[in-house]
């Protein structure tokens, strides 16, 4: 018996060139059978509401990025991009990550020089 499962190669009737995932099933000898299984995407998260927390608080232009690719996460899953989304998540949340670091070492800077200058 052989079995391969999570391969991830575009199959016939898939959207946008995005990979299907699936697991075969088959075993040797007389009749052969062949099962197919398809696995739905889990739902990928868009960090909103960190792009949001971080372009108030912290750093605005970085803040902006991370909303503009939290909202191409919404629209490649909405049309069945699922890599693309999954990208488009890492680089928002890599975008607020960094908004919120830049804001963080910015205070910390004000609050060493103002509390020099006094």
């Amino acid at each position: 018996m052989t079995t391969f499962n999570e391969k991830s190669e575009p199959m016939p009737g898939s959207v946008g060139g995005a990979p299907a995932q699936f697991s075969v099933q088959q075993t040797t000898g007389a009749p052969t059978t062949s099962v197919i299984t398809r696995q739905p995407p889990g739902e990928i998260k868009d960090y909103t509401v960190l792009a949001i927390m971080v372009t108030l608080f912290c750093c605005l232009p970085l803040g902006i990025v991370g909303i503009f690719k939290a909202n191409e996460v919404r629209k490649r899953s909405a049309i069945g991009d699922t890599q693309g989304a999954y990208d488009a998540s890492r680089q928002a949340f890599g975008w607020s990550i960094a908004g919120a670091v830049c804001g963080a070492v910015l205070t910390v800077i004000l609050i060493i020089v103002y509390s020099t200058a006094l």
